[in-house]
């Protein structure tokens, strides 16, 4: 184990609020127990594997109070499934790859986290875009293959995070990279979110 976790899972030992629930934080407090489930994946056949940072933006982790560990969640994800992949390419010259995972938050730009206050929002497109935005980056600085933002229930959400993606491309001067292999997948057979629009046409590239 590397000392740099070690020495988070001390601090975090006394952290004054509850982290059940925290998976994410697994990365930097128990990194073999991370890198045992991708291996497993890995070695019943899965060619792509998923990053353990589905709660990976200070949004999300803003509950637990480790908004400030965001970026070392991501990192250290990303690291340890490239490392659980090499070591399947060395074991079998199988080549796997890291799908960095970014999921939907626990807020949403459509829907009002209150039934009384119909209009009401409790984060903006901009908060959306930053927390996105650094997820993202710190994802690829740890070597991630793919950016899949999974899980929408809410397209204006997704339609943040695919803005925050597409300026760090843009910012390398590599956009279209971005725009030639962004790819939009609806899994629920209605195709359904929550909140319209559901239609790729709302996301123009």
């Amino acid at each position: 184990m590397q000392l740099h976790p070690r020495l988070q899972y001390w601090v975090l030992k006394d952290h004054p609020k509850p982290l059940k629930g925290n998976n994410d934080l697994l990365s930097i407090t128990r990194p073999d127990i991370v890198y045992k489930i991708h291996k497993l994946y890995l070695d019943a056949g899965a060619d792509f594997i998923e990053t353990n940072t589905f709660s990976g933006t200070t949004i999300a982790q803003a509950d637990y109070e480790t908004e400030h560990l965001v970026h070392e969640i991501n990192y250290q994800s990303a690291l340890i499934a490239k490392r659980a992949c090499g070591d399947v390419q060395k074991e079998t010259g199988r080549r796997c790859f890291v799908c960095g995972a970014i999921g939907p938050t626990n807020k949403t730009l459509s829907i009002s986290p209150s039934v009384e206050k119909p209009e009401m929002r409790n984060i903006t497109f901009k908060e959306l875009v930053k927390a996105y935005g650094d997820q993202a980056r710190s994802l690829l600085q740890g070597g991630v293959d793919v950016l899949l933002v999974e899980t929408v229930f809410d397209s204006a959400n997704a339609k943040a995070a695919l803005f925050a993606i597409r300026g760090l491309f843009e910012d390398e001067g590599d956009f279209e990279h971005f725009r030639k292999h962004t790819r939009l997948m609806d899994v629920h057979p209605t195709s359904d979110t929550l909140s319209p629009p559901t239609s790729p046409h709302c996301f123009p590239f």
